[in-house]
């Protein structure tokens, strides 16, 4: 065993940061790890928004009904973005008939996904704290017009980043036979 699964073994949710912001190396550092992560198709069908306002920060806590999130040292959102491929498409002269298939959907949304957790195995290597935010998908359109999201752009998931002032027990796990199984 080595230490980076020895982390995720490890792995909590924290929900109670140190005042403290990320640095913008820090910052940049996550959003790199994010960034090499596998991709469908390699379409790299999803962007990171840095909340750093922190009106728009107390909007997002608010929508989510989870008080922390303007006190955790960052707050990234990761949304799906068939925006960006389709603008590229049309540039070239191509149509982009596509984008907002439940397959393209379905294939970006994974990728932020994905993209999100190796920035949690990242961060937590480094001995800060993550929280996911689902929550934050509690109003999607008020969510979308905070963050003047264009069509073809849409909220996956929220991660609040930050050095823990909590150490909250390890929750309980299914057993292993419950949820893996063969052929």
């Amino acid at each position: 065993m080595n230490e980076t699964i020895k982390t995720q073994l490890n792995h909590r949710s924290i929900r109670q940061f140190k005042p403290v912001a990320l640095t913008q190396e820090e910052v940049n550092l996550l959003v790199d790890v994010a960034r090499h992560t596998s991709t469908s198709n390699f379409r790299q069908s999803y962007s990171i928004i840095s909340i750093t306002d922190e009106k728009l920060k107390e909007q997002i806590a608010e929508i989510a009904n989870q008080p922390y999130i303007p006190k955790a040292g960052h707050l990234f959102v990761f949304v799906v973005d068939q925006r960006r491929n389709t603008l590229i498409a049309e540039a070239k002269g191509a149509k982009a008939l596509v984008q907002g298939s439940p397959e393209r959907f379905i294939s970006a949304f994974s990728d932020a996904m994905i993209a999100a957790q190796n920035m949690v195995v990242a961060a937590e290597s480094l001995g800060m704290g993550t929280v996911y935010l689902g929550s934050i998908l509690n109003d999607n359109a008020k969510l979308s017009e905070l963050l003047k999201l264009p069509k073809y752009v849409y909220p996956a998931v929220g991660l609040a980043v930050g050095w823990p002032d909590q150490e909250p027990q390890l929750k309980p796990r299914l057993p292993r036979h419950v949820i893996h199984m063969e052929n």
